[in-house]
């Protein structure tokens, strides 16, 4: 599911929206008001499962994205290929949006996605997670608070034959879904599978902040503005990047004007090249490297002809 920004809450289908609704058992009201400060970096999201899962396993960021409005990591976990335990692997899709309805909304589009008719191949946890849980014969994905996680089984857990073949999502990525042909008959996920998504729900439970409470990353600019003419390249640096995630994306309001040339550094500086004549907004996207909580620094650009003063 990419990240993406909008103005007004995603209208499923009917569907689609029975389904999400019934899944409903937490708050969702003061899931709106609560933000979170759980580390969902490499480090502890290994020590997580190591302890709940499988001592032996390897754990890899597969996949990271970031925009204005969220960050998104792709854990894959990999149990020890010279260990009895072998044939499996999991994926913990984990991303960390600004507010409550950014999750809520790309659960209903993850749900939208699916090729069979996702109210017969779907149910509710036997443990509820978060305020908004559903799950599949290979996969269990919640909403938790901003946060939107996917854990998907790959293969043959030892002790649950029923969910090979499942999938982290089911969806239409590529290939068609295999599935029961009624809700009832949806096999149980793995004893283990199912301590390893209570373990990452109780974490993020047990650092679910007040907004004023939250851990940002440090947005401040050296300078938030820049004028200077067209084939120039320019560059905007951060006061500190101290304590950020390498990930450091800008996005322009009007591309045409300016274009990136290279994402911040590590140091936090973001390089752009003025395109045309005109003046845009740019958004420089930072990300705490612990929480992964996003924020935004706005700066101001007016790309102006050669030799104009």
């Amino acid at each position: 599911m990419n990240i993406t920004s909008r103005a007004t809450p995603y209208s499923p289908p009917d569907n689609v929206r029975r389904l999400f609704q019934s899944a409903v058992t937490g708050n969702l009201r003061a899931a709106n008001d609560l933000k979170s400060n759980a580390p969902l970096d490499l480090a502890t999201i290994t020590t997580q499962v190591k302890a709940a899962l499988d001592p032996t396993a390897s754990v890899a960021a597969v996949y990271e994205g970031a925009t204005s409005t969220g960050f998104r990591v792709l854990y894959r976990i990999t149990p020890s290929a010279s260990g009895a335990d072998k044939g499996w692997s999991l994926d913990l899709d984990l991303t960390h949006f600004i507010d409550a309805q950014h999750a809520q909304d790309a659960m209903l589009m993850d749900l939208s996605l699916y090729d069979a008719d996702v109210t017969t191949i779907t149910t509710r946890p036997a443990t509820p997670l978060g305020q908004i849980s559903l799950r599949t014969r290979g996969s269990v994905f919640w909403v938790h608070n901003a946060l939107w996680v996917k854990l998907g089984l790959t293969g043959t857990m030892p002790g649950s034959p029923s969910t090979s073949g499942g999938s982290s999502s089911g969806s239409s990525s590529g290939t068609t879904a295999t599935t029961p042909s009624t809700r009832t008959m949806i096999p149980e996920l793995p004893s283990r599978m199912v301590a390893f998504a209570t373990a990452i729900d109780k974490l993020l439970a047990a650092n679910a902040v007040a907004a004023s409470a939250q851990l940002k990353p440090n947005t401040a600019v050296v300078s938030p503005s820049y004028k200077g003419p067209w084939g120039q390249p320019f560059s905007f640096r951060l006061v500190s990047a101290t304590g950020t995630h390498a990930l450091k994306p800008a996005e322009v309001a009007d591309g045409s004007v300016v274009i990136p040339t290279k994402n911040g550094t590590a140091q936090g500086e973001y390089a752009f090249i003025g395109a045309k004549v005109g003046t845009t907004t740019v958004k420089l996207v930072v990300a705490r490297a612990d929480t992964l909580a996003v924020g935004t620094a706005q700066v101001n650009v007016q790309i102006v002809a050669p030799g104009s003063s």
